[in-house]
């Protein structure tokens, strides 16, 4: 036998670590830019005749190799690590002749916790199909040529009978993540480290028949190693096992049952476990038929299936399914139509709505010769079957007014069925695909479910609400679209809460566009700083005029002081303050927005039937159970601002935990929010305020004002995705609304407050104006959206440059 039928595809040329810059689908953060590649390539041949005579041509050239990797990797940007080993696999086979080859590609930037995440092919020139001939050309010589004029690598197809295929796997080295794990009593009582390998057998479902190979440049949502991870870290932080061996069972079923691996190796190591060596490990391998039950290994600690908290999506009601609607309105009074819409929904039992999203206005997206839509969406918990439910909200679309037009063209209402139930339900009908076929595609739809369900995982793309959004806003072909978080300047209600229909569309307000400015309108004797100044009801009106000619857009009417240690009046006295002056300043024309400034119920109801546009409490609704429910059915926007006991009790609250101001607020809001939203009032009537100089010491006034952005990131605009804040999510369960702070505008409240006043040492309040200038500043570059004054023709300057400066 000759040496070199011996050694026949037996030898290799070894390339190691060949690092390449390259588009490769998202880096970690899911940007599509370039990043590094490690290329590690097996090129198995014959060398026994370069051997011999020491003639490079003879073997495999491993420096034209690499050039020919840099340069496939540099005029070929790809999706998937899968696409590229494909790709560089045909350059070795077929530009290169190597009769067989092993290809491994890694990510070093792929993911935050996690050494690279990568793939493994083996391949031989068989595994390809001949090269197709142009279209009215016969035979194999007239394949597709490369610039150099040879047959072009990239044009031959995988055969889809390929048996090497059914080898390929797609890996993750060394994530590291922080739990509970364990037998001694130490080890219960803080998180440790573990290292993590997992090794997705790519192959096994072609082997089962479940997967064929198709279009090769997507990633597989079974394959995905980013969804895979993200399953896998949620459930091993929020685990705490005793042993490696179930916790490393836990994280296969958690692959196989929540990102649908068909079979998967999991290397589990322990860094901590032993004194004198670098780890303990335990490696197991699993697929589908390893686990006949959904639940992962019982956990001693807890006594029960050690599973992740329950996600948004899940069924929370007996007898009832959550489903998400996405809600539409372009003609007439949009907001009024979605707000009648949501109305019909539970009075019709069609189902109960638990919590509703901002609103949007949009410009169309494929019909674009029509007026701008307001978007939203709603989460409903409903009896009805998806094809009852989709019946019964085309008959509320029907009786609103829907008629036929052209194919999405203008509409008073639009309800759409996006999201039914389970996150791993996957519902077809033949009026109805669940989930909505173009919701990845569909900013307008995306924010407003980012709002109320962020964390819901698509069935199908195996990514949450949230991922989708940041994904679809991170793509090259991506265009910032003109779409803005708003709030309607709502119509008065009649007295069965509902407004009256109209074809013409009132205001409404842009967070976006300005910093808005409320002017201070306090029709009482006894406020600190303007007390009596407009007691006298033509005074009061004076005073507004003056306030709207110098830019004011809100105005704000209070009858009770509400300053440290002020007395309480009746709720008569009150009434009879702030009512005719309302009613008196619609009389004089007034149109924009007025806030009545009290924390009674009744008062609230009789300055909107007045002519009041919204309710701003200083409890947040605390102090009389009856202002939610009645903000709800006015249907008006509500201020929720942070305080704590009243105005004799407050300035002896001012002790926080840990002496942390900002977050102590952020989560006694928070509770407010979820009151609010749990009795009605939509997400996008509830502006927040942290209650500057109620209830906090100087200290904490100042420390309130550098934090407000970590007390509703975003602060009504449009910022990128950002994950849920580390504040507690008293949502509970799915069936319940979503209480994180993020997104809500915000209103600030420092005008001529006493902690100015120790500051400058200006005793007199009315002498403060430049302390409020310097504190609306520090408000408008803190992200809030609306700043209460006194001084509101200062303060329009103020707010002008502060947004010319921060709002860019």
């Amino acid at each position: 036998m000759s040496i070199a039928s011996e050694h026949s595809h037996s030898d290799q040329i070894i390339v190691q670590d060949l690092v390449v810059r390259t588009i490769l689908g998202v880096d970690r953060w899911e940007r599509s830019n370039p990043q590094p590649v490690r290329i590690s390539v097996v090129c198995f041949t014959d060398i026994s005749a370069a051997g011999a005579t020491d003639h490079l041509p003879y073997s495999i050239n491993y420096g034209s190799l690499c050039k020919e990797f840099e340069a496939h990797c540099a005029g070929h940007p790809y999706r998937s690590l899968e696409a590229l080993a494909e790709g560089l696999a045909r350059v070795a086979l077929f530009g290169m002749g190597a009769p067989k080859v092993k290809v491994k590609v890694e990510k070093t930037k792929a993911l935050l916790h996690a050494q690279a995440g990568g793939v493994e092919i083996f391949r031989a020139q068989e595994d390809y199909l001949p090269p197709p001939a142009p279209a009215g050309v016969e035979g194999e010589g007239a394949a597709k040529e490369d610039s150099k004029g040879a047959v072009d690598p990239q044009s031959r197809a995988l055969d889809p009978e390929s048996k090497n295929a059914l080898g390929d796997r797609i890996f993750v080295k060394e994530l590291r993540l922080n739990t509970i794990i364990g037998i001694h009593p130490w080890e219960r009582e803080e998180k440790q480290v573990v290292l993590i390998d997992l090794d997705i057998h790519a192959g096994y479902d072609r082997v089962k028949g479940r997967r064929k190979l198709g279009k090769e440049d997507v990633v597989s949502p079974t394959h995905n190693y980013r969804t895979i991870v993200r399953s896998i870290t949620e459930y091993v932080e929020n685990s705490s096992y005793k042993t490696v061996e179930s916790l490393a069972t836990a994280i296969a079923h958690t692959a196989i049952t929540r990102s649908h691996v068909g079979r998967i190796t999991v290397r589990l190591s322990k860094p901590s476990a032993l004194m004198f060596a670098s780890c303990a490990s335990v490696q197991l391998t699993r697929d589908r038929t390893s686990f006949l039950e959904s639940d992962p290994p019982v956990s001693p600690l807890k006594g029960k299936r050690g599973a992740p908290l329950p996600k948004v999506g899940d069924d929370a009601l007996s007898g009832g399914t959550v489903v998400a609607v996405a809600l539409g309105s372009n003609l007439g009074d949009r907001a009024g139509n979605i707000e009648r819409a949501l109305r019909e929904i539970e009075s019709r039992k069609v189902g109960r709505v638990v919590d509703t999203s901002f609103l949007y206005e949009t410009p169309p997206m494929y019909l674009e010769e029509q007026p701008a839509f307001l978007n939203g969406a709603c989460k409903i918990v409903t009896p009805l079957s998806p094809a009852h439910l989709l019946s019964a909200l085309k008959s509320i679309e029907a009786d609103l007014g829907r008629t036929a037009t052209v194919s999405k063209g203008p509409r008073v209402i639009d309800l759409d069925i996006i999201l039914y139930g389970h996150s791993e339900v996957h519902l077809s009908h033949p009026d109805l695909t669940i989930p909505h076929i173009g919701l990845k595609e569909r900013e307008f739809v995306l924010w407003p479910l980012s709002d109320i369900m962020p964390g819901y995982e698509h069935p199908i793309l195996h990514r949450t609400i949230s991922q989708l959004l940041s994904q679809l806003r991170k793509t090259p072909e991506y265009t910032p679209s003109a779409i803005r978080k708003i709030l309607p300047h709502p119509r008065p209600l009649n007295a069965s809460g509902d407004s009256a229909a109209t074809s013409c569309d009132p205001s409404i307000i842009s967070w976006a566009d300005k910093t808005l400015v409320m002017g201070i309108l306090n029709a009482t004797p006894d406020s600190f700083s303007d007390g009596g100044d407009n007691f006298d009801l033509a005074n009061a009106v004076a005073s507004a005029r003056r306030m709207l000619d110098a830019g004011a857009d809100v105005l704000d009417v209070g009858g009770m002081s509400t300053r440290p240690g002020a007395p309480d009046v009746s709720e008569a006295e009150e009434r009879t303050r702030v009512v005719p002056l309302i009613a008196e300043l619609r009389k004089h024309g007034v149109s924009v927005p007025i806030s009545i400034d009290t924390f009674r119920a009744s008062v609230a109801e009789a300055a909107v039937e007045a002519g009041a546009s919204w309710i701003n409490d200083v409890t947040g609704g605390a102090a009389d159970a009856d202002m939610l429910p009645l903000a709800a059915r006015l249907g008006v926007p509500i201020v929720l601002m942070h305080t704590r006991g009243d105005s004799r009790t407050m300035t002896s609250l001012t002790e926080y935990d840990n002496g942390d101001v900002p977050r102590g607020v952020a989560l006694e809001l928070a509770e407010r929010v979820q009151a609010a939203l749990k009795a009605g009032v939509r997400r996008w009537n509830i502006i927040l305020d942290p209650g500057v100089g109620f209830a906090k010491d100087l200290q904490g006034n100042l420390a309130l004002l550098r934090s407000l952005p970590a007390i509703s990131s975003g602060a009504g605009r449009l910022p990128d995705p950002l994950p849920l804040t580390d504040l507690p999510h008293l949502a509970g369960e799915s069936a319940e609304p979503l209480a994180a702070l993020q997104g809500y505008p915000t209103l600030v409240g420092v005008s001529r407050k006493g902690f100015l006043g120790k500051l400058t040492g200006r005793g007199e309040p009315k002498e403060r104006a430049f302390g409020t200038a310097a504190a609306c500043t520090a408000a408008v570059a803190g992200g809030c959206n609306v700043i209460r004054v006194h001084d509101v023709k200062e303060m329009v300057d103020v707010a002008r440059t502060a947004d010319a400066i921060y709002r860019r």
